[in-house]
C-alpha cells in the first residue's frame, strides 16, 4: 500500500516540474536564453522532493510510535 502511494506522489512531482519545465520554456522564448530542464533533471527533481516527503511521513510516524 506505502509503495503505491509514494508511487502517486512521485508521479504527481513529475508533472509538476514538467510543468514548470513549459513555464520555464515560455521564459526562455522571451528572454532568448535557455532555462529549461532535461528529463533527467525532471525526473531528478521530482525524485528528491518525492523522497523528502517520504522522509518527513517517516519522521512523522516515528514520533508518534515514541510518544
Amino acid at each position: 500500500m506505502k509503495s503505491k502511494l509514494i508511487l502517486k506522489k512521485f508521479n504527481e512531482y513529475v508533472q509538476i516540474e514538467r510543468e514548470r519545465n513549459k513555464l520555464m520554456l515560455e521564459v526562455s522564448q522571451q528572454l532568448g536564453f535557455d532555462f529549461t530542464f532535461s528529463e533527467e533533471e525532471i525526473l531528478n527533481n521530482a525524485f528528491e522532493k518525492a523522497m523528502y516527503n517520504f522522509m518527513e511521513s517517516i519522521k512523522k510516524e516515528g514520533e508518534w510510535w515514541t510518544k
